[in-house]
């Protein structure tokens, strides 16, 4: 529980960021440990939509196995809906039109940050690391149509060839990367971006891993 501020009944600052840094750790280490009860190599010409199912199905396997206290406020989710109610045409996303986020990492604490989501895109000979970067990838979040609460956000690569290290050269390549803290418990990458609609940046956590 994070501690109230007396005179504003909000949070602190300080405890804000900490929660926020806890919980996107907690995500990213349920992530890894549902990756790691794959067979990663059957999947190497699997679609996008497969290995994010079944990845799910693992990763809220953790969670329900799991007798650790804070891994009972957690579910995991694929292909969630986000609706948009705007007026009319492209602006209006409801019911079937609806975009749906690959992963949505979730807790009913009741308590600050509420959610992570996860664009997964194939990563290969077929699959280059522009539509990783594309609209249909990074683009959700930079505009807005994913996260749009929140200012925080991840990207996963399904590495179908190569491996994670090559993924990642190529990627700091092409935006600017840096390397997670010693303490994150994957060997993630960490980017900044514009959100011109918004008129703020959100902070994007690239996580490649290796299904070859």
């Amino acid at each position: 529980m994070i501690p109230a501020n007396h005179s504003s009944g909000e949070p602190p600052e300080d405890s804000k960021r900490n929660f926020t840094d806890a919980f996107i750790c907690h995500a990213h280490r349920i992530l890894l440990a549902g990756y790691q009860r794959l067979d990663a190599k059957s999947y190497s010409s699997s679609e996008e939509d497969e290995i994010t199912g079944d990845l799910a199905d693992q990763m809220n396997e953790v969670l329900s196995s799991d007798p650790t206290p804070w891994m009972r406020s957690f579910q995991v989710h694929d292909q969630h809906p986000v609706t948009k109610r705007g007026k009319s045409g492209s602006d209006r996303r409801v019911g079937k039109r609806r975009w749906k986020i690959d992963l949505k990492f979730v807790t009913n604490s009741g308590s600050g940050i509420r959610h992570f989501s996860w664009e997964a895109k194939r990563l290969g000979a077929a699959n280059a690391i522009g539509k990783y970067l594309g609209a249909g990838g990074l683009g959700c979040f930079v505009n807005a149509q994913y996260s749009a609460d929140c200012d925080f956000g991840g990207m996963i690569g399904y590495a179908q060839s190569g491996d994670s290290g090559s993924w990642y050269e190529e990627l700091a390549k092409r935006i600017p990367v840096v390397l997670s803290p010693q303490d994150f418990p994957s060997d993630s990458r960490f980017s900044k971006h514009d959100r011109p609609t918004l008129g703020r940046k959100i902070d994007i956590i690239h996580t490649v891993l290796n299904f070859n």
